[in-house]
Parts: C-alpha cells; structure tokens; sequence
C-alpha cells in the first residue's frame, strides 16, 4: 500500500503538518497536479494511514508509525561506526571493549578474550577480523549519528534493556501484541572460561522471545530475561543502579546453574558489590523461589 512514492510523500506531508490539510492544501504540498490521480492515492491511505474529517485530511497512528520509522533512518539511512574502543571492561576480563555499528545492527566485543558466542557466522567479507562477541543490538540509525561511540551503547543498551522489559513482561516491544517464548539450555555445558564446544557459547541458557504478530524477535541471557521481577529490581536499586539507563556501565554479572533441561528449571545468581540474589524459575519463565546472600552472612 505504501510502496509508491506519492503515498510516501502524502503521509510524510501530514506527519509534517501542525493541523489538518485540505484536500487542495495537501495536493499542492504533494505536489500533484492531477487530481483525479492524486484523489487516487490519497484514497488508497484513507482509513487505516489517514483519517478523513470535516476540517481535512490528518494521520492516524499506523501512519505516525510509519513516518517515525522513516524519520528515524530505518527505511533509509545506512550510517556506518568503525570499531572503537570504549572505556567500558570486559565483565568478564576486565579487557578494553570495542563498539561498531552497521546495517542496522551495534555489536559490542571484547578484544582480549572469547566474549559470550562465537561471532564467526557474522563475518561480512573475506579477509575481515572477527571480535569476541558480547552483545548485537538492533538499534536505528538515528540513535547513532550525532553521538559518540560510547553514548551510541549506552542509547543502545537503554533501548535494548527497555525492549527487553516490554517483552519480560508478554509485550511485543513494537507492535504491543502477545509474545512467545522458549528457552534453550545446553545439556552438556563446559565453557571452562571460554566457549562451550557444544553450543559455541560462555552461557548455557538463552531466552528467546518473537512476537505473535509482527516479525519482531529476541534472543537474551538471564540478564535480560528477568527485567520484570520485583526482588530482582529492587536489589538492584538498593545498591543505586538502574537496570535500564545505566546498566552499561556496571552490567549483570551473573552464574547459572541448570537444574533441569526437560522440564527446564534454572538458578541464576546476581552479585553486586559482594551481595547476591538468586532466581529460581522454571519452564514458564515463573521465579519459584528467591534467597539473598550477604558476605557477613554465612554461605
């Protein structure tokens, strides 16, 4: 439906506009001289893009939608960051990260160690070095330009830890219909520091998430996947952290245990600053049981 450049340009003209446009008003802007033709394609948006009312012509909110994702570079812009190093260590080394974006796509990688999974299926052309890999977020071109490399992660990172609370919460983070979920656990994980060389991964579980709608989709550790627990939140707060907007700049150090492949059950310990909370959920993604752990308390 919008595969034509004077639809573009009519639901681009409204979503500029301050108030309701004429018929003649919204033509001229258009830049149509037939009207016949341009009645058209103005008809062709009216009722699910455009609203017709007695004052003219203005946008309903698919058509926001669709102008948003246009002016947020989206559908158009294709800018490209240089992998640079960024004052933020590797949780698991404490090596120098490195941040690069394109194609839609900002990859955070380790220099000095194996990161989370191999990153070799990423490779984009012959001869090119692959990183570690710690984390691939999809993220628009306008959050990148005008930033540096390190506001471009943590805008990413926000952006993906607020995705990720949507969908830890039964919400498709773009279009608002139910998600689905399922977890994979590795039954034979021995990454050693390293890789497991069963899964090619440092954690044994993933958590993945694609919407019932819309082809939106995400595969997140137990740092992500928990972002709508109360008693993990809460710790998180106590120490004076925020698990969205800041979560860059101190991470989710976590250990994993897994109880149970089938029916899946997991324990996965947060620590911060000595203390610790550990989740117990189970195939439903439900938290069965919660403990704390202080250092002044005995283990």
């Amino acid at each position: 439906m919008l595969g034509n450049e004077t639809r573009m340009r009519i639901v681009q003209e409204l979503g500029e506009a301050d108030r309701s446009l004429s018929f003649t008003d919204l033509r001229d802007r258009v830049g149509v001289r037939q009207g016949a033709q341009f009645n058209y394609h103005l008809d062709e948006l009216v009722g699910h893009f455009v609203e017709k009312t007695d004052g003219g012509y203005t946008l309903r909110e698919p058509g926001r939608r669709v102008i948003q994702s246009v002016l947020s570079g989206a559908v158009t812009e294709d800018p490209v960051l240089e992998p640079t190093e960024v004052d933020f260590p590797c949780r698991h080394c404490g090596g120098p990260l490195e941040v690069s974006y394109s194609r839609g796509k900002l990859r955070l990688s380790c220099t000095a160690c194996v990161g989370d999974f191999d990153g070799s299926t990423l490779r984009e052309g012959e001869g090119e070095s692959v990183s570690a890999n710690l984390a691939n977020m999809w993220f628009t071109p306008a959050g990148v330009q005008g930033r540096t490399a390190p506001d471009a992660l943590r805008t990413a990172s926000t952006t993906s830890h607020l995705d990720a609370m949507a969908l830890s919460s039964d919400i498709c983070p773009r279009c608002s219909a139910r998600v689905e979920y399922s977890v994979s656990a590795c039954e034979s994980h021995d990454a050693n520091g390293g890789l497991c060389e069963a899964c090619d991964s440092r954690l044994a579980v993933w958590f993945h998430f694609h919407c019932t709608n819309c082809i939106y989709e995400k595969t997140c550790s137990a740092g992500m996947a928990f972002l709508d627990v109360p008693e993990l939140l809460v710790f998180v707060g106590e120490h004076g952290l925020n698990t969205s907007s800041r979560a860059i700049e101190w991470g989710w150090d976590f250990e994993e245990e897994v109880a149970s492949v089938d029916p899946f059950e997991g324990r996965f310990t947060f620590t911060i600053e000595g203390d610790s909370i550990t989740l117990t959920v189970d195939d439903t993604l439900s938290v069965v049981d919660v403990t704390k752990h202080h250092p002044s308390e005995p283990a």
